[in-house]
């Protein structure tokens, strides 16, 4: 008899991730694909929606492969999809008429200033901001007029390709990511359309996250897809099995991410979002987050050092009494709970200051700014005090920045040692009230030095100089790194 697994896809700004795994959590296939990026320049970010596409089927092809070899019977599939992304497609064809304007494009930043943010949040609980979908409907719709072509959120053309149904369809999770959804009522606002100039009527139907998609004929002829949720959800999804109420993600973007429940929780500057939805009702969560962490990670090995591995011994050879400069480093858009752009990349200089020492202080910036986010939240008693703080994602392997968290914050910070938590959480998200997970190994770092307490401090002292224009103390990043050249 052949043994039941679930099969989860995380579909990623770098990488596609696929896991096959048991009800149990136990992982029986995993594979990846990576996937390009296209940056035009400074504030256009473009992907390649095929390219997309044919990450998925390839990976789906693969696994189904791989089911008959350990007989195995796929259940169900659930995908976990990057989120604001947006393309123009062709419904006839089936054909993109335009590259995918990333989650991290910014083109739209003008366009969408005559916005009243403040009503958007009344209405939708989300900051007004360039990286998410609604400008980039907007305008992509005036560029394509025509009813007959679609301008959706990624989901929305994968949902189409990977199914028998060929509906256009969107769900919860991804349509609150386009400001144009009303959280209140759980559908399309006509106000919000308005305000961004957005025709209601071409946007694709809201759906459940978890709903019968249609089946997927790549996988044993024909597999239910059942599952559909944005890439953050999916992975908290995956530590709410586990117990965790609360996820601290550190990948292309750092966020944080804390369960509500069925209550909506709004504090101003962060992000009320859904969870999930299914035929019965939502889930909720709010949410910070932060878009240094990837850029960081890229400056440093483009600028400072060329591996990884040159990096790490850099950082070890630190000892705990060296006195390190300060950075705050946006790398773009400042996100929850300040959003501002006017904000450049700045850090301090010394004498001393060698490129350890940068590297070690624009690693803690990344923590900075997620501290700032586990501050507010636990200011309002959304964080579980008695549990470990559970963090995943490829930036995650940073010791050293795990370290400095759990000595800002004074807990226990844990590192999940497994790379699929996206993955994981759209296979099993749908079956949560049927299955308890074995808990997988983690990495722990306990508190050590809590005067680093005093850099957190410090760096927002700094965030508040450069915030009220003061910045003659400061210098920017670039001059700081050409005088260590």
């Amino acid at each position: 008899m052949a043994e039941t697994c679930f099969l989860g896809v995380d579909q990623g700004s770098s990488h596609t991730k696929a896991v096959l795994v048991r009800s149990d959590g136990e992982v029986l296939w995993s594979e990846q694909i990576h996937v390009s990026t296209s940056h035009r320049s400074p504030i256009e970010v473009e992907q390649d929606s095929e390219e997309l596409l044919c990450s998925i089927e390839e990976l789906l092809r693969k696994a189904d492969s791989f089911l008959p070899k350990d007989s195995l019977s796929c259940r169900s599939i659930g995908l976990a999809l990057q989120r604001s992304g947006v393309c123009a497609w062709e419904l006839s064809s089936r054909k993109p008429l335009s590259p995918l304007q990333s989650w991290r494009d910014l083109r739209t930043q003008e366009r969408i200033r005559t916005v009243d943010a403040n009503r958007l949040f009344e209405l939708a609980s989300i900051p007004l901001s360039a990286h998410y979908a609604g400008g980039k409907i907007s305008l992509l719709q005036e560029e394509f007029p025509s009813k007959e072509v679609q301008v959706t959120t990624l989901d929305s053309y994968l949902l189409f390709h990977l199914t028998d149904t060929q509906r256009v369809c969107t769900e919860d999770t991804m349509a609150h990511r386009t400001m144009l959804y009303d959280l209140h009522r759980g559908t399309w606002s006509s106000e919000l359309c308005k305000a961004f100039k957005v025709s209601k009527e071409r946007l694709p139907q809201i759906v459940p996250s978890h709903s019968p998609f249609g089946l997927c004929h790549l996988v044993q002829g024909g597999t239910p897809l059942v599952s559909s949720l944005g890439d953050q959800q999916a992975a908290l999804a995956y530590l709410r099995l586990l117990g965790h109420e609360t996820i601290v993600n550190l990948g292309s973007i750092s966020s944080v991410m804390t369960s509500t429940n069925d209550t909506p929780q709004r504090i101003q500057g962060y992000i009320t979002s859904i969870a999930y939805s299914d035929s019965h009702a939502s889930q909720y969560v709010i949410e910070g987050t932060s878009n240094a962490s990837g850029r960081v990670l890229d400056f440093l090995t483009n600028s400072l050092f060329s591996t990884p591995e040159q990096l790490n011994k850099a950082l070890d050879s630190l000892s705990p009494g060296e006195e390190l400069p300060l950075c705050f480093c946006p790398f773009g858009n400042i996100s929850t709970p300040h959003w501002r752009d006017d904000i450049d990349n700045m850090a301090e200089l010394t004498q001393d200051t060698t490129k350890a020492h940068l590297s070690a202080a624009l690693i803690e910036n990344v923590a900075n700014f997620l501290l700032e986010d586990l501050s507010t939240f636990s200011s309002h008693s959304l964080l579980e005090v008695s549990k470990p703080l559970l963090v995943t994602g490829g930036i995650s392997q940073s010791d050293y920045l795990l370290q400095y968290l759990a000595d800002c914050t004074n807990r226990e910070v844990m590192r999940a040692d497994f790379p699929h938590a996206g993955a994981l959480g759209a296979a099993l998200s749908h079956v949560s009230n049927q299955t308890t997970l074995a808990h997988p190994t983690v990495t722990s770092f306990l508190p050590k030095n809590p005067k680093r307490q005093r850099r957190y401090q410090a760096w927002c002292s700094m965030r508040d100089d450069l915030f009220s224009g003061k910045t003659s103390t400061y210098r920017p990043l670039d001059e700081v790194v050409q005088s260590l050249s």
